[in-house]
């Protein structure tokens, strides 16, 4: 028995060569089979690739193997990740075809199989391949046996007559009357032939029912969730070494509004339910990122920055949340800290010269700001000592600019981390537009804290400011475009709201857009929350604060949904 060879290409979502990861193929028996004289194991045989990702391996023909797994085989890949080392998984089985070829075009798939050997004798075959058919040279039934090991009634072969007509020229005449090759493509090319009927039937694909597929839309779509979070997961399992980092760029609801206390938001208390469900000794964890500016008119509750009378926003190119206040000339941010560690995070520049800083009521301690080149995500940490309340004073010098600071109880160098990357009113053009240099301006602030998740919760003020989702998806793709100049590996989370105000219906255009997004990137995700809280038009559940913000039990039920879709289990 000779074997066929199949070929292939192996690449990534962007279809590019994964030859740099080192990767390995191999392709094992689902079951072990004969072949002739041949007992066949299921030791994998390796495929051959080249340096452009294609591959060929040599295989038996799935046609000329008996056993309980028919003949298939499953296709597994191995490569080099930097993240965890070596990863591999399996790919899918496939029906080798006689003669080889394209594997792609042979996966397990009735849509895509084709019968090879036919049986012809008085007694039902035993064993049955999957794909052979019988033909009972007694009663002239003929019978298949499909992908689903289940036995298939294809028709009756009698008399003078093939299965859709006289013999003569189409076949033989008799028991064994068989079309002819042309006569069967006649058959199932014939829309309305007892054949094609037949076909089209053994193949037709149930549809989900609307209510199903809304239900689980987004569950259909995140299947692979857990191939595409591996970096965030490798990144929470070692937690005990180094701190696990979340980013949430987005708007007012990001920062809070609705909420009567920053640890009420939502963003805080993600970092609250994740710390609950994968705790570290000695690492209560702070409140990640705080912004030295409330960026919207007003907060829902008290802001723990302060600015003296004068302070204005220098520039909304700079900082987590695209905000950096100007408090040259002697003035001051004053932030109320809960925690051990701090970073104070700033721009630097040429004409920049530098501020002090005084921990509580301390002596002042001067922080230059000059630099050759402009840059931004500059930080200098701080201990605060023992864990609890701690003022800390930023006062200005000649020419002096803050992003803010990062709050740390002992997730300075383990356990989780959530920051806030809210910037209250923005669509997401907004966010797309500006300079974005991934070292002089806010994408060097997300390099230098480095996360290993983003959530872009944006689309809100897309729609409140009568953006068109068309309008939005072009934004988005704009803005994924600069977040993957800092993010190259990261997986990101696209977070659609509840529907907000009486806006559900069209609501429904961003959030399509947002699966739409998610589909042309292979490190994205979708986590619908339309699924899971009310709309505000009709709401009986109690989850918003006004038309557009949630609040304390909305900011609640977002963050319990995104500690479950982030976590392993």
């Amino acid at each position: 028995m000779a074997t066929a060879t199949y070929t292939g290409t192996l690449a990534d979502a962007g279809l590019n060569p994964i030859t740099a990861s080192a990767p390995q193929l191999t392709f094992r028996l689902e079951n072990e089979a004969t072949s002739g004289r041949y007992l066949v194991v299921r030791k994998p045989v390796p495929a051959t690739i080249l340096y452009d990702g294609t591959f060929f391996v040599a295989l038996q023909p799935s046609d000329e193997l008996l056993g309980e797994g028919n003949g298939r085989y499953i296709a597994r890949a191995e490569w080099l990740d930097p993240i965890q080392g070596y990863s591999s998984m399996d790919l899918f089985t496939f029906f080798a075809r006689a003669g080889g070829g394209e594997i792609a075009g042979m996966r397990d798939d009735l849509a895509t199989w084709n019968p090879a050997q036919v049986f012809w004798q008085g007694s039902e075959p035993s064993p049955w391949p999957v794909g052979w058919v019988w033909v009972n040279t007694t009663t002239g039934d003929a019978k298949r046996m499909n992908m689903n090991n289940q036995i298939e009634y294809l028709g009756n072969i009698v008399g003078p007559e093939g299965p859709e007509g006289p013999g003569g020229p189409r076949g033989l005449d008799g028991v064994n009357a068989v079309a002819n090759d042309t006569a069967a493509a006649g058959y199932v090319e014939n829309p309305t032939s007892d054949t094609r009927g037949a076909l089209d039937e053994l193949f037709a694909k149930p549809a989900i029912p609307a209510n199903v597929l809304a239900l689980t839309r987004d569950g259909t779509h995140n299947q692979n969730a857990a191939t595409v979070l591996q970096p965030w997961y490798a990144a929470l399992a070692n937690r005990d070494n180094t701190t696990a980092k979340v980013a949430v760029i987005g708007d007012s609801i990001v920062e809070g509004y609705g909420a009567t206390a920053i640890e009420k938001r939502w963003v805080t208390k993600l970092a609250a339910n994740l710390r609950n469900k994968f705790p570290v000794a000695g690492s209560p964890g702070g409140r990640g990122y705080i912004g030295a500016k409330y960026t919207g008119d007003f907060a829902s509750f008290t802001w723990p920055c302060t600015l003296s009378a004068g302070v204005t926003v220098g520039s909304t190119d700079y900082g987590l949340k695209r905000s950096v206040v100007d408090i040259a000339g002697g003035k001051t941010a004053t932030f109320a800290l809960k925690g051990s560690y701090a970073w104070i995070m700033y721009p630097t520049a040429p004409t920049f010269t530098s501020f002090t800083y005084s921990l509580d009521g301390g002596a002042a301690v001067t922080v230059s700001q000059t630099s050759a080149t402009a840059k931004d995500g500059v930080v200098t940490g701080i201990s605060l000592g023992s864990s609890g309340a701690h003022t800390l004073v930023l006062t200005g010098g000649t020419s002096s600019f803050i992003d803010g600071v990062i709050e740390c109880d002992g997730d300075q160098a383990t356990g989780i981390t959530v920051h806030d990357g809210g910037h209250s009113g923005w669509r997401s053009d907004q966010w797309a537009a500006g300079s974005a240099n991934t070292v002089s301006n806010w994408p060097a602030a997300y390099k230098t804290v480095e996360p290993q998740v983003f959530i872009l919760a944006l689309g809100v003020n897309d729609q409140a400011q009568d953006k068109t989702a068309a309008e939005y998806k072009a934004a988005m793709t704009n803005l994924l475009t600069i977040v993957r100049s800092f993010a190259s590996w990261q997986p990101i989370v696209l977070m659609p709201y509840g529907a907000s105000g009486d806006r559900t219906a069209s609501w429904q255009g961003f959030v399509t857009a947002m699966y739409e997004l998610a589909a042309t990137d292979g490190n994205t995700l979708v986590a619908d929350m339309t699924l899971r809280v009310h709309a505000k038009d009709g709401d009986t559940t109690d989850v918003w604060f006004d038309g557009n913000h949630p609040n304390n039990k909305g900011h609640a039920m977002y963050a319990d949904f995104m500690a479950n879709f982030l976590s392993p289990s």
